[in-house]
């Protein structure tokens, strides 16, 4: 029983800082609001090479998005919030082709990666 309390009470505060929140509407910056289901506009990409720094594949950890996504529509099927000590930051998934990617959508607004 103790090592049960004792595994409860250093696990359960780290699970309070950093969790995953499911919101459905996310209003940005610069006033923008992303909701679910919201058809968006991809941009250009940041990068020297035209590869997207603030949209991210989620299943294909490490790889870049290549140009290719440049002024495509894309539908938004999920907003979270990423809660963590130091900041939060608000991300929105997307599908294409049978993968899942992540847009920092803050960040991608500032870059132009996101219209």
């Amino acid at each position: 029983m103790k090592k049960v309390t004792g595994f409860l009470l250093i696990f359960l505060p780290l699970c309070g800082f950093s969790q995953m929140i499911n919101d459905s509407t996310y209003k940005a910056t610069n006033g923008i609001t992303f909701t679910s289901g919201q058809q968006v506009k991809i941009g250009l990409g940041s990068r020297d090479d035209g590869s997207f720094k603030y949209i991210e594949p989620v299943t294909l950890r490490g790889e870049k998005v290549s140009s290719d996504f440049a002024a495509q529509p894309v539908r938004i099927w999920s907003v979270r919030k990423l809660k963590s000590k130091e900041t939060d930051v608000v991300y929105g998934f997307f599908t294409t082709n049978k993968n899942v990617y992540r847009i920092k959508i803050d960040a991608a607004l500032l870059a132009k990666e996101l219209q």
